[in-house]
C-alpha cells in the first residue's frame, strides 16, 4: 500500500546521495549511476525509488572478505606515503635559491668594502692614496 505514496524531494535526494554511495563501493558503473539517478530525481512514487536500489545491498552490510595472500601476525602495518605539502615544497625552493644569492651578495661586499676601507684609511692617516686601477675595456685588443 506504502508503494504508491508519493515521494518528497529530500527522498529523492537521499536516494541520490545513497546511489553515489554504492557508485564509491564499485556496485555500480558511472552509466548506471547516472542512469539511476536521473530515474530518482524524476520518481514520483515510493515503489519508482524502491525499483532503484532492488539488486543493490543494503548499505552498511560488509562484503564477504576476499582471500588473499596471508601476512604473519607480527608484520608492521604497510607504511603509509606522505606527500609534502605545497607550502612546504615552495619554502624549501625558495631557501635554496636565496642562501646562495644571499652568500654571492655578502661575499661581494665585503670584497668591495676592504678594499674602500683601505683606500680610506690611507688618506684620513695622511699617506697618498694608492691610485685606482685601470678600469677594464670593452674593447677587443689589438
Amino acid at each position: 500500500m506504502t508503494d504508491y505514496l508519493r515521494v518528497s524531494d529530500d527522498e529523492r535526494r537521499r536516494a541520490g546521495d545513497l546511489l553515489a554511495r554504492h557508485f564509491v563501493d564499485g556496485r555500480l558503473d558511472r552509466d548506471e549511476l547516472d542512469e539511476r539517478s536521473n530515474r530518482a530525481l524524476h520518481a514520483t512514487t515510493r515503489r519508482d525509488l524502491d525499483q532503484l536500489f532492488a539488486d543493490l545491498p543494503p548499505l552498511g552490510m560488509t562484503p564477504a572478505p576476499v582471500p588473499g595472500p596471508r601476512r604473519h601476525a607480527t608484520a608492521p602495518p604497510p607504511a603509509t606515503a606522505r606527500r609534502p605539502s605545497a607550502r612546504r615544497f615552495v619554502a624549501t625552493a625558495v631557501a635554496l635559491l636565496l642562501i646562495p644569492l644571499m652568500l654571492f651578495v655578502a661575499l661581494a661586499t665585503v670584497r668591495s668594502s676592504a678594499h674602500v676601507r683601505f683606500r680610506v684609511e690611507r688618506v684620513v692617516h695622511g699617506a697618498p692614496a694608492p691610485p685606482l686601477p685601470p678600469k677594464a675595456s670593452t674593447a677587443p685588443a689589438p
